[in-house]
């Protein structure tokens, strides 16, 4: 998982949701702006916890952890995800 702490997924999204459960992530409550459609899934590798966002909500988080960790997130997707290492 090459040292990124943080992830988002924007396709499969359900798919990613089960393969995240079964890696033993846990499901926060979603970030959602009003009037919008969870459209991508924001994933911390380090807590091992993800939840449901869009576009705005993942803008904010992302000034939060370049702020707090001098980090970004990366993009990734179902197969990269199948790949992590199961601790």
């Amino acid at each position: 998982m090459n040292n990124n702490r943080f992830y988002v997924a924007s396709e499969k999204l359900n798919q990613i949701e089960t393969e995240l459960i079964e890696q033993g992530f846990e499901e926060l409550d979603e970030c959602v702006s009003p009037d919008e459609l969870a459209d991508r899934i924001f994933i911390d590798t380090d807590k091992k916890t993800f939840y449901f966002t869009d576009e705005e909500c993942v803008k904010e988080a992302n000034e939060i952890i370049v702020e707090k960790y001098q980090q970004t997130y990366h993009s990734t997707d179902l197969k990269k995800i199948k790949q992590w290492p199961t601790a």
